[in-house]
């Protein structure tokens, strides 16, 4: 579905049902670790209705928690928050909540600047 929504060469039509199509399936998607290598690969349009399952689903959930962390994927959504990602900055903060603030930091693309300046001081 998302190689005929970001294909050249697929109508708008199709792309607009491959959409519909992706949207419904997430929405149902209560196991998330099928999902994470999805976030990574898609276009912003379909990475918003991901992150929207993520942040329905992890609050409540300790081991997709954990497994959210150990797959890279809380990285990956501070290195979204931090370019600025439209439409998905909400999602994020939601996400962002689920976690202890001490782990969100460790995973942001800054985290290691700000070690650095610590020891210049």
């Amino acid at each position: 579905l998302i190689l005929n929504f970001v294909g050249s060469n697929s109508s708008e039509d199709l792309k607009g049902k491959c959409l519909q199509a992706v949207k419904a399936v997430v929405a149902k998607c209560n196991d998330l670790f099928p999902l994470f290598p999805l976030l990574r690969n898609s276009p912003p349009e379909i990475q918003k209705y991901l992150l929207k399952q993520f942040s329905a689903v992890l609050p409540s959930d300790v081991e997709a928690r954990r497994e959210f962390v150990q797959s890279g994927c809380l990285q990956y959504i501070q290195e979204l928050a931090e370019n600025k990602a439209d439409n998905l900055e909400g999602f994020i903060e939601k996400i962002n909540a689920a976690y202890p603030h001490e782990i969100v930091e460790y995973y942001s693309p800054s985290y290691g600047k700000a070690l650095l300046e610590k020891i210049d001081e």
